[in-house]
C-alpha cells in the first residue's frame, strides 16, 4: 500500500512506513505548529518511525534528517547513497542512474522523479519499465494542469499551489518552459493565517511572472482573529514592491 500523507496536526504521525520519501520540509501550518522548529521536529519523529526514509541529499542534510531512520537514502539527480542497514536485500553504497527526458517542465519535477525512481529501485522493480513510465507521465491534476489552448495559442493552465515555494518553482518551469509567452497569474490565496505566516515569502514568488492578480483569501480552518490579520490587498502590495502585481 502506498499514501500521501499530511503533516497537518501531526496527522502522519499515525503511520509508520516502511518507506517514507519526503520531498521538501518547506514551513507550513503554523497555525497548528507555531513555529518553523516545531514544524520540522515533527517531520523528524515522522522519520524515526519509518524502516527506510528517502530524501533529497541537500534538503536532509539542511534539516538535519540523516540517520533518524534505520536506513537512509539521500538522492540526487543521478545517484543516490544509502547508508545504515541494508534495506530489502539494497546494500548500503553509491548508486548511479539517469532519467530521461520529462513532459512535465521544472526541476522540482525532474527531482520528484529521481525520489519516485530511487524508490521503484529499492522494491526492485524493473528499471527500465520504471523510467520509461516517468518518460510517459503526463502530469497530475491541477499541477500545471493544461485547460485548453486558445486559437491564438495561448495556454490556460489550473494550478493548486498555495505554498509561496510551490509557486515559485512552478513559474521558474513555466518561464523556462515557455520563454516566448507572456506569463499571467491568478492567485487566490488559501487561508488567511497561512498567508499571513507566509506572508514575506509570498511576496517574492511571483519574479518570474510578467503580471499577477491576486483575489480575495480563501478561508479554511481560519477564526475570526486570524481574518483580521492579512488581506489580499496588503499581499498585492507587497508582491507589488517586486514585481508587477494587482489585487482584484
Amino acid at each position: 500500500m502506498n499514501i500521501e500523507a499530511c503533516e497537518y496536526r501531526n496527522a502522519f504521525l499515525h503511520y509508520h512506513p516502511d518507506i517514507a520519501v519526503v520531498t521538501n520540509i518547506d514551513p507550513d501550518h503554523l497555525d497548528f505548529f507555531k513555529t518553523e522548529n516545531a514544524y520540522i521536529d515533527a517531520f523528524r519523529i515522522f522519520a524515526r518511525s519509518a524502516q527506510c526514509l528517502v530524501m533529497l541529499a541537500e534538503e536532509a542534510k539542511n534539516k538535519d534528517m540523516i540517520g533518524l531512520s534505520p536506513t537512509t537514502v539521500l538522492v540526487s539527480e543521478n545517484t543516490f547513497e544509502l547508508s545504515g542497514e541494508p534495506f530489502n536485500d539494497v546494500e548500503p553504497g553509491i548508486y548511479s542512474y539517469a532519467l530521461p527526458p520529462l513532459l512535465v517542465p521544472g526541476d522540482h519535477i525532474r527531482l520528484d522523479a529521481s525520489l519516485a525512481y530511487v524508490t521503484s529501485q529499492l522494491l526492485h522493480l524493473d528499471s527500465k519499465k520504471s523510467l520509461d513510465s516517468l518518460a510517459h507521465y503526463p502530469g497530475s491534476w491541477r499541477r500545471m494542469e493544461v485547460i485548453r489552448t486558445t486559437e491564438h495559442s495561448n495556454i490556460l493552465m489550473s494550478d493548486y499551489g498555495h505554498h509561496p515555494t510551490e509557486i515559485r518553482v512552478t513559474l521558474q518551469a513555466l518561464r523556462n518552459a515557455y520563454p516566448e509567452k507572456k506569463l499571467i497569474v491568478f492567485f487566490e490565496p488559501h487561508q488567511y493565517s497561512r498567508t499571513y505566516e507566509l506572508r514575506e515569502e509570498f511576496a517574492t514568488s511571483f519574479l518570474d511572472a510578467d503580471m499577477t492578480y491576486i483575489s480575495d483569501i480563501y478561508a479554511a480552518r481560519d477564526i475570526d482573529e486570524r481574518r483580521d490579520m492579512i488581506t489580499s490587498k496588503i499581499v498585492a502590495e507587497m508582491v507589488a514592491q517586486h514585481s508587477p502585481c494587482e489585487y482584484t
